[in-house]
């Protein structure tokens, strides 16, 4: 988790998720196409910094597009 943050939960539409400073999840197979939703609620300890967070994800499967695999958001 960013800095200027504390952990308060995360829930998957999809497969289970865990952590704290760092959250993974395994959402097992999904349909070409289809998608996972995970939401992360975090308690704002800092409010003199933005906070970025970046969500990352991997597959063992061939991926024909993996320049959209990472985005980042930055909430000031």
């Amino acid at each position: 988790l960013p800095e200027g943050t504390g952990f308060v939960s995360v829930t998957s539409s999809a497969g289970t998720c865990s952590g704290g400073k760092t959250i993974s999840c395994s959402f097992g197979t999904l349909a070409n196409g289809g998608s996972a939703t995970v939401t992360l609620t975090v308690n704002r300890t800092n409010t003199k910094i933005a906070i970025v967070n970046t969500a990352t994800v991997a597959s063992s499967v061939y991926d024909v597009d993996p320049a959209d695999n990472s985005v980042t958001v930055t909430v000031q």
